[in-house]
């Protein structure tokens, strides 16, 4: 296992992020907000939204958290009585008066099949075509008889390994390894990766090799990052799963690096995505210089940071009001909002405004704004999903649900986006998004192919060190 010092602010200076001056064209109005998606009788403590997921092609996978803590499914294309998004399923997979803090589909089954974490300390497996989800059914336990609450959980590609992590509780913080097939026990139990609560687990999805070699990527309120092979916890044979000797855990744990400051998510980047220049220093040889980027990750609400595949900080960190959500996205398997290929991250403000920045790929120390998103909410935003069909979905600390309508977009001939957008499609008019759709089921004509106009979107963003 190999440390990394902490990524002090001199070696990797911060950055805020400023919006530029823009006409009212870059601003993207909400098509619809359900102002109360749940149909609550009360107007004061709405729940929060604070986990979104498209699902099942149309339909989105809601969280909501106290007093309700529920899992509902909303169809927003379904127009109801109340006039917004169709509510077509609501689960409680936690038991009583335990929130969900984590929500992933099951990635061998997308359409059916969802996996939550929970402040119950259970991870279940929910399958939406039943009608009631009984309280423990599928559930993954870890081994001690207390309860302790899990704040983060991943799901390997294959399906057969599920991660979670657990709050402190003593003088540590736990993660837990199962294979879902075989749930009676977990498969392993590492204590010592980190001290205090574990916040954010992603395994590896880009790794080209054999699978064993993958690796499973950790964050946590003690400021450390670690990187933990998986082949000590498993020799992913698919006829058989060994468990490992927990006293493995010092041999799984390859790297480790000190952010200095508290890690709220985490994620991957493909191996030659970006190519970032990491501070050398002078018994360091120009190959461990030159390392790829792999990794990026949020500190809480404001910071981010990306590293080589060696959990080195790159020359660069960024600042915001908030950090919303980051992820890489690939045009085929899984395409970010407008087509967008590449690391995104959605930023916010505290009136509730928020914006999605791509990172350049030509030069890695800029984000480029592509597009704000105006007028959705009142409060901090904490989740944005988007599906195939042109939906962006945003829930935040007000309880709503805002709806926002994707214009469609073609590439110039400098490789610039440009979008082209419905006259309508800033109108905030939910009747205009199922009209929309239902004009999208049949072939265009020539009348429809007149009303469409481009503009380029892109606009400038001003990076100023703090």
């Amino acid at each position: 296992m190999e440390e990394i010092p902490a990524a002090t602010a001199t070696s990797s200076p911060r950055y805020r992020l400023k919006f530029s001056n823009s006409s009212k064209s870059d601003n993207l109005a909400p098509l619809y907000s359900f102002e109360n998606p749940l149909g609550i009788h009360r107007s004061e403590n709405l729940p929060y939204v604070t986990h979104l997921q498209s699902f099942d092609q149309s339909c989105y996978l809601v969280v909501f958290s106290a007093p309700e803590d529920t899992v509902a499914i909303f169809d927003p294309s379904t127009n109801s009585t109340t006039g917004g998004a169709q509510i077509i399923g609501n689960y409680k997979p936690h038991l009583p008066e335990s929130g969900v803090t984590k929500l992933k589909l099951c990635p061998t089954n997308p359409s059916h099949l969802f996996w939550t974490s929970g402040t119950d300390g259970r991870v279940v497996r929910t399958d939406v075509r039943e009608q009631e989800t009984k309280h423990g059914k599928n559930a993954l336990k870890g081994k001690w008889a207390h309860k302790r609450p899990f704040l983060s959980m991943d799901v390997s590609s294959n399906g057969n390994m599920v991660v979670a992590g657990t709050e402190k509780d003593g003088e540590d913080a736990s993660i837990v390894f199962w294979d879902p097939r075989n749930s009676s026990k977990p498969l392993a139990t590492h204590t010592s990766t980190h001290s205090d609560d574990i916040t954010t687990l992603s395994i590896d999805r880009y790794h080209t090799g054999d699978d064993s070699a993958r690796y499973l990527l950790s964050g946590s309120t003690d400021c450390l990052l670690s990187l933990t092979n998986l082949s000590a916890i498993t020799n992913d044979d698919e006829a058989n799963q060994n468990p490992a000797e927990e006293d493995s855990e010092d041999d799984a744990i390859e790297r480790v690096a000190n952010w200095g400051c508290s890690i709220a998510r985490t994620g991957w980047i493909p191996d030659k995505a970006y190519k970032f220049t990491v501070p050398r220093k002078s018994e360091e040889s120009a190959d461990e210089q030159d390392s790829r980027g792999r990794i990026w990750s949020t500190s809480d609400m404001e910071t981010m940071a990306l590293w080589s595949d060696q959990a080195k900080a790159v020359d660069h960190q960024w600042k915001t009001d908030y950090v919303i959500d980051a992820g890489y996205c690939d045009k085929d398997d899984h395409p970010g909002p407008w087509g967008m290929k590449g690391l995104l991250k959605w930023c916010g403000t505290n009136d509730g405004n928020i914006a999605l920045l791509q990172l350049s790929s030509k030069d890695p120390s800029k984000w480029n704004v592509e597009q704000r998103l105006i007028g959705g909410h009142s409060e901090i935003v904490r989740c944005v999903s988007w599906d195939k069909q042109g939906l962006i979905v945003t829930g935040g600390e007000d309880g709503k649900l805002a709806f926002w309508r994707q214009p469609e977009v073609d590439h110039d001939e400098d490789g610039d986006v440009e979008m082209k957008s419905m006259a309508n499609a800033a109108s905030p008019s939910y009747e205009a998004y199922v009209g929309e759709q239902a004009r999208r089921r049949r072939p265009e004509s020539d009348d429809d192919e007149s009303k469409v106009h481009t503009y380029n979107h892109k606009f400038p963003l001003t990076i100023a060190p703090c």
